[in-house]
């Protein structure tokens, strides 16, 4: 029986299978829901990020007429100044997004839980109160929700099973296989050519399902070998259960021993196994609760605002050695309030990054061993690979806190600098405010 013979086969047999026409019918209804979600907050996000944008750029406007008029700031604030570096700066209104991808669409995965957008000032770290993870269901921002990523790493599995338990299992229940041998005498064959059929059903589904979305999204052809490398790991994911669908269905002694053996697989490689990883790497890298975090912006900002000014100012100049040049260094002259200041918050700044690293050290090393781990915990390295195309997953978020805190860095910097030199900041000098942050944004 060649493999055309075995599609026809396997459809007809499917078509007269009430049971597995209702299982594969709720899949794809699942399916549709889950790429809806995640199409949904893609495009929630993008609306977001553009009004974001737009009143960002109107206060920026407002700012520029004020320079126009002669007028120093808004009314109801007579204490604001924009001819100061401060002010200016903090009127540029700096914002670093993390832009969308649309492919979010398969796979929304931790993306939900953390924020995507962040007006940045002198004060901002990368691990400020409002980027926090939403924890208000632990296991809802473990599993990730209901997307088509989901679908096909957790519940595919389950579909599969619906589809192929009864491959040779019913056979040996109505005692047909001496009948079988006669008619097929390589079962191995027999067998995977039955299974490869229902691969190629499930590679048809699955590329109905991603091609469709992408064309409708209107992302088809901008995003095509991304698709394609999506595609292709959920290929991989499909014939790795095949395979172990496979060897059960083989070695099975009827349809029920199949089921049990099929349902206890998948209970272990989806359940199980991630369970005991994440307890073992929660031992191994117990939760700080950002307990580093919150001493460094209390106990820690505090310690640096009693240090004298010239401890300070060393520990900045060493930083910054163009402050060295700057006006206010070469009179040596201490009677300004904003240089003052700006010594004291670069220094926090200083310290407030010294203090990010070692924490996103830490969540890097917890996250190299969850990778040494893949091996045992197939499903969840197929899951992070997925998310990692789709820029849903830790390491773009740890990215995006990454270029929030060298915002903050940046900002305070040319602060310093302008502070130091007791710039006037005009129509020019704002524009090059408003630019400052161009390549984060």
């Amino acid at each position: 029986m060649n493999i055309i013979n075995t599609l026809k086969y396997e459809a007809l047999h499917i078509g007269r299978s009430t049971y597995k026409l209702i299982a594969i019918l709720l899949f794809l209804v699942v399916s549709g829901y889950g790429l809806h979600n995640g199409y949904s907050l893609y495009i929630e996000r993008s609306n977001e990020i553009a009004t974001i944008k737009e009143k960002s750029t109107e206060l920026q406007n407002d700012t520029l007429e004020w320079y126009n008029t002669g007028q120093k700031g808004p009314e109801e604030r007579p204490w604001v100044d924009i001819n100061t570096p401060f002010w200016a700066m903090w009127y540029s209104n700096h914002y670093v997004f993390d832009t969308p991808n649309p492919l979010m669409t398969y796979s929304i995965g931790q993306a939900e839980q953390f924020a995507y957008y962040k007006r940045v000032s002198m004060w901002s770290t990368g691990y400020d109160k409002d980027l926090t993870a939403e924890i208000s269901n632990p296991e809802r921002v473990a599993i990730g929700s209901l997307d088509f990523s989901f679908v096909w790493l957790f519940l595919m599995p389950l579909l599969l099973i619906v589809l192929t338990y009864s491959i040779h299992g019913m056979e040996r229940d109505l005692g047909f296989t001496k009948l079988l041998s006669v008619q097929e005498p390589h079962l191995k064959s027999w067998l995977a050519k039955r299974f490869v059929a229902m691969g190629i059903f499930s590679t048809l589904i699955l590329v109905f399902l991603v091609i469709t979305s992408a064309l409708l999204g209107g992302y088809l052809g901008s995003h095509f070998g991304a698709i394609m490398l999506l595609i292709f790991y959920k290929f991989l994911y499909l014939f790795f259960w095949l395979f172990l669908l496979a060897l059960i269905s083989f070695y099975s002694k009827g349809q029920t021993d199949a089921a049990l053996k099929m349902v206890g697989l998948w209970l272990l490689l989806t359940i199980v196994l991630p369970g005991l990883v994440h307890q073992y790497v929660t031992l191994k890298h117990p939760p700080g609760f950002m307990m580093e975090v919150i001493n460094a912006q209390r106990e820690d900002r505090d310690k640096i605002y009693d240090t004298d000014l010239d401890t300070i100012k060393q520990t900045v100049f060493e930083t910054h050695p163009a402050l060295r040049e700057s006006k206010l260094a070469q009179t040596d002259s201490l009677n300004n309030p904003p240089a003052r200041n700006g010594m004291y918050r670069t220094a926090l700044n200083l310290h407030m990054n010294e203090v990010m690293n070692r924490v996103m050290e830490n969540h890097e090393n917890r996250n190299g061993m969850i990778k040494r781990t893949y091996f045992l915990n197939p499903v969840m390295a197929f899951q992070n690979r997925i998310n990692a195309i789709t820029k849903t997953d830790f390491d773009t978020n740890q990215n995006y806190r990454k270029r929030i805190q060298q915002a903050a860095t940046n900002i305070n910097k040319q602060l310093i600098i302008d502070e130091w030199n007791t710039l006037q900041v005009d129509e020019t000098h704002f524009k090059k405010y408003q630019n400052l942050l161009s390549t984060d944004e």
